[in-house]
């Protein structure tokens, strides 16, 4: 696993990230910059167990998503021709997990997100935390998918969590049979998607608001209880 934290201007550019014994490719912490020209693949966040995240935002889904990327703190980031294969992520976000702070703005343009995997939701782009504007500009997504094995809830490749706001540019999806997108909302934090007016595409978007999981609030049930006291996951609390 590779780290930046706090980077003013972080450029990665025409770099492998595809080792097969970490559980994030790649997490940035609180950056600005771009990543252009790089690939992540094999990424598999079932083995956070020797690769803990130091990170200060430290909690169960910065363990067990985003198996190739992992978005943490106050960012600005651009990525760019980037390709994201063969990811999983032990509950979301196989390929990407945004887990920004609010008010970050992170663009995705002309990438590849091809056969990424997730126990739940967002199996190519998990937009978790609120308070986000995420942009995906010429993107293609081709059979990224939930294993099932936590949800009985429609998946799409991208998901979106209460409070953040998704555009849609030009972008291509392929090979899911349920969505494009989905997404769930509360009455304090609706998600916005919006579409560029010039794009003719009609994508399948569905609200999964209220719809229920019952299979998933069990499993994180017994995963908290499992690690609750355990280091690698929950930081000494003074």
């Amino acid at each position: 696993m590779i780290a930046h934290k706090g980077e003013a201007n972080l450029q990665l550019e025409n770099q492998l990230f595809a080792d097969t014994s970490a559980a994030h490719q790649l997490v940035v912490d609180g950056c600005r910059g771009r990543i252009e020209g790089c690939t992540f693949t094999d990424g598999n966040t079932a083995l956070h167990a020797t690769q803990p995240v130091d990170c200060d935002q430290r909690s169960l889904f910065n363990q067990i998503d985003g198996g190739g990327l992992l978005v943490l703190g106050a960012v600005e980031l651009v990525v760019s021709r980037c390709r994201f294969q063969a990811n999983h992520a032990m509950m979301c976000g196989g390929a990407v997990s945004l887990q920004a702070a609010p008010g970050s703005r992170i663009t995705f343009e002309n990438c590849d997100f091809v056969d990424n995997t997730a126990d739940d939701t967002g199996p190519a782009i998990d937009l978790l935390t609120h308070g986000l504007v995420v942009a995906l500009r010429n993107c293609r997504f081709t059979r990224n998918g939930s294993t099932g094995r936590l949800t009985t809830v429609p998946r799409g490749q991208v998901s979106v969590f209460p409070g953040n706001v998704l555009e849609l540019e030009r972008c291509t999806f392929e090979g899911n049979k349920t969505a494009d997108v989905d997404y769930h909302q509360t009455k304090d934090r609706p998600v916005t998607i919006t579409t560029d007016p010039a794009d003719a595409r009609e994508y399948r978007i569905i609200d999964v608001t209220g719809m229920s999981n019952r299979k998933l609030a069990r499993k994180i049930i017994v995963m908290a209880s499992a690690w609750a006291n355990h280091p690698a996951y929950f930081p000494a609390r003074g």
